[in-house]
């Protein structure tokens, strides 16, 4: 923690908590929830109104409904607008991009729930296949973020992804069988294989991650280029502290 995040106070300051994030597929929105508050008050200031006159007269009706909808329009005024986040399904615009999304949702679901399966017996295992159905759900955030991402990783969904979780969808088949010479060594041959697609899917993370940068980089010198030939910018020494 930085130590500003004490400064001025008695006590440390309550990290805030992170932002959950979205399955991929899905994404976050906020939307408006109606109060209910507005039309109690109604009702009630209607009700109050009717046990103190003749509400049967039209002109008293009358009278106690505009009383009723000022009450409730002035409470609707004075209470705070609340709001509360959903997820709805992502959609780009792009069909490609979409249904690329999905796929590494349903791996990544599918990989999460084989997880779950093997967690009590198989704890290292389980812990391996959490960390790839993770670095999963990352890779298809990336790809519904920039739709480059989807060609420099396509061999990688098209072989990768399948063949992950046919592996992990095998681990709870084996795990299911009375142990045996044949049994155990086809656990421990996929056990290592988590190992090996784990590094495989932080690699590949990684990669879309640097050709990102990589992007920027460009971007950035060419803009300086351009205001240097435009006379707008000469260069700046970095700061010394």
């Amino acid at each position: 923690m930085r130590p500003t995040d004490y400064a001025g106070t008695d006590e440390p300051k309550k990290p805030e908590p992170e932002e959950e994030m979205p399955p991929v597929g899905m994404r976050w929105v906020t939307v408006p929830v109606k109060s209910a508050l507005p039309y109690w008050i109604a009702a009630i200031v209607f009700f109050v109104f009717g046990l103190i006159v003749p509400i049967y007269r039209i002109g008293w009706l009358l009278l106690g409904l505009a009383l009723a909808f000022f009450a409730g329009w002035l409470t609707k005024c004075g209470v705070k607008p609340e709001t509360k986040r959903v997820l709805v399904p992502f959609s780009s615009g792009n069909p490609e991009i979409d249904d690329a999304v999905a796929e590494f949702e349903r791996a990544a679901a599918q990989i999460e729930k084989d997880r779950l399966a093997v967690a009590d017996s198989y704890p290292e295992a389980a812990a391996k296949m959490g960390e790839i159905a993770l670095l999963t759900r990352k890779l298809g955030s990336l790809v519904a973020e920039d739709a480059e991402d989807l060609h420099r990783c396509r061999r990688f969904m098209n072989y990768y992804l399948p063949t992950t979780v046919k592996l992990a969808d095998k681990y709870v088949y084996i795990t299911g069988k009375e142990s045996g010479e044949n049994v155990d060594e086809t656990r421990a041959s996929i056990e290592n294989a988590f190992v090996t697609i784990r590094e495989a899917y932080r690699r590949q993370y990684d990669a879309l991650f640097a050709d990102d940068a990589l992007d920027i980089t460009t971007d950035v010198t060419v803009l300086e280029t351009m205001l240097k030939k435009d006379g707008i910018y000469e260069g700046t020494e970095p700061e010394t502290k």
